[in-house]
């Protein structure tokens, strides 16, 4: 793989002066955003090194900073998915601490006792034209339902984490109009169904 270490280097220096200007914000809403747009620009970096797995630490110290950056960016969905391609890593060290990493995620993306509480308010907002930007609300509210419907049908925690980012994915890119939980309960849970077929039957959930 050719790697272009001038335009790697020139984003990455590009998401550490809005990592800079994050942390000086003095409006939390702002730092948010700010972090976020952080690890876009991160990301894209991290990205033209996916496959380079020979080109080490940078790919691991990329990787591991887009993942913190979109931490506090609150694009927690996005950071789990450059996460996974992070512990490709060689590097033993790297790839323990992103497993920290993936325990706050873990954390912050699990079911908790508010899920009831987190759908419930997400059905009181509903507009069908914004929904798309409130996957991270999505998931708060469905990762429960979604993990255990994949747990029935036999896959395994870390097989249910990629399909459920699959099937996030997947909503988001639809061109459905949905106008209600009842509409999304019925889109998500097609769309996880398809997902289950395309990575063939399974044996049931675990004894």
């Amino acid at each position: 793989m050719s790697v272009d270490q001038k335009k790697i280097t020139e984003i990455h220096r590009r998401a550490m002066l809005l990592a800079h200007k994050a942390a000086d914000a003095a409006d939390p809403g702002l730092a948010r955003q700010t972090y976020a747009r952080a690890f876009e620009e991160e990301r894209e970096a991290a990205a033209l090194l996916a496959t380079a797995l020979n080109v080490e630490p940078t790919r691991a110290v990329l990787h591991r900073s887009a993942v913190s950056l979109g931490m506090s960016g609150q694009r927690l969905t996005e950071a789990y998915a450059v996460l996974m391609d992070g512990l490709a890593s060689r590097s033993a060290e790297v790839r323990a601490e992103l497993r920290e990493l993936q325990g706050e995620l873990d954390r912050d993306l699990a079911p908790s006792k508010g899920a009831a509480d987190a759908e419930r308010q997400l059905a009181e907002t509903w507009n069908p034209y914004d929904w798309r930007e409130r996957m991270p609300e999505i998931l708060t509210a469905y990762l429960g339902k979604m993990d255990r419907y994949l747990e029935l049908n036999g896959f395994s925690a870390a097989e249910s984490r990629e399909i459920v980012l699959l099937a996030l994915a997947r909503l988001h890119a639809s061109d459905a109009h949905l106008e209600d939980l009842a509409e999304l309960d019925l889109e998500l849970f097609d769309i996880l169904h398809t997902l289950c077929s395309e990575r063939g039957p399974r044996r049931g959930p675990p004894a």
